[in-house]
């Protein structure tokens, strides 16, 4: 039972107002990524406007890493690039696989699979798709690879 306090007429306004409910649980999980991967809560700022400037990027991230877990699963065939770039799936690759990257892009679905492999997924049978707590984990590593890969690369 779904309670309301808008009115509803007819079947088709009931059917609309239960998909904008189904919206909920995708909002509710955005929300739990930009206050639980990105941990907004716990900074804190002297400005009002550096504290809308942090929540304005957090709001970024959380999005992405959010579309990324809901593509993966959505439209998992379809190529990694529209959401990573080359750098970040061929770091991811050569984490995860520990060989050379393909020269061509792997699917949506199994970069991601192993992005949140870096973040604590064990991709097992039973296991489904990964989650977006996984995946922030795995994006959190890969930014610190990327970084490390760099600072390496500059020694050079």
């Amino acid at each position: 039972m779904l309670l309301t306090d808008l009115a509803v007429a007819d079947f088709k306004q009931a059917r609309i107002i239960i998909e904008w409910y189904r919206s909920r649980w995708e909002i509710e999980t955005y929300f739990r990524v930009v206050k639980g991967g990105c941990q907004i809560e716990s900074i804190r700022f002297r400005t009002e406007q550096r504290m809308l400037n942090c929540i304005a990027i957090y709001m970024i991230i959380g999005w992405r890493l959010h579309s990324m877990t809901t593509r993966a699963r959505t439209l998992p065939d379809t190529s990694c690039t529209k959401f990573y770039s080359e750098k970040e799936w061929r770091m991811i690759w050569i984490m995860q696989a520990k060989t050379s990257p393909p020269n061509e892009a792997p699917s949506m679905r199994d970069i991601t699979c192993m992005l949140a492999g870096l973040g604590g997924f064990l991709g097992r049978n039973g296991d489904g798709e990964p989650g977006v707590k996984t995946v922030w984990r795995g994006y959190t590593k890969l930014l610190h690879y990327m970084e490390a890969a760099e600072a390496l690369n500059g020694l050079k």
